[in-house]
């Protein structure tokens, strides 16, 4: 087995979501963070610290936390627990709060499509509606590798 990779729909989230979590969040921002996720997964995998420049070249980002996808105008949640830090202007007991109940609502199994990686897989997702996360389910000498292509979207686009 070369591992897994777990792949939530951002659509059925945000679907689901009762009034009670939209409404208070209606236009609200999420700031995303990676230098928090880093920190996270350095301990794991002893990574170095990064530098101030390092930092520098990854700064805070704020996106719409519901956001609209750029090609079907349909809404998406838009908030993962790896990089998001906050909603903005919440109290930080209140955006934490509201954080975690938004966060459980990517990882109900109705959302989830878990991928077991076989040799030769294709895989191809919409990252504007989908949110995904390898698991480290493989162990030495297996390793994956991967190839990455990205296809530009419409400009401003996450």
């Amino acid at each position: 087995m070369l591992g897994e990779t777990l792949l939530a729909s951002a659509v059925h989230a945000y679907d689901t979501l009762p009034d009670r979590l939209k409404a208070p969040l209606g236009e609200a921002r999420a700031v995303h963070r990676y230098a928090d996720r880093y920190r996270k997964r350095q301990d794991a995998n002893a990574r170095e610290l990064l530098t101030a420049e390092q930092l520098e070249k990854v700064p805070d980002v704020s996106h719409p936390a519901f956001l609209a996808h750029p090609v079907t105008g349909g809404k998406v949640l838009f908030v993962n627990e790896g990089f998001t830090v906050y909603i903005e202007g919440l109290p930080k007991t209140e955006s934490d709060s509201l954080l975690r109940e938004l966060f459980a609502y990517t990882v109900r199994p109705e959302v989830l499509y878990v991928h077991q990686w076989r040799q030769g897989d294709l895989l191809m997702w919409d990252n504007c509606l989908v949110q995904h996360r390898a698991i480290r389910d493989y162990a030495p000498p297996l390793r994956r590798l991967m190839h990455r292509t990205t296809v530009a979207g419409p400009p401003g686009t996450p």
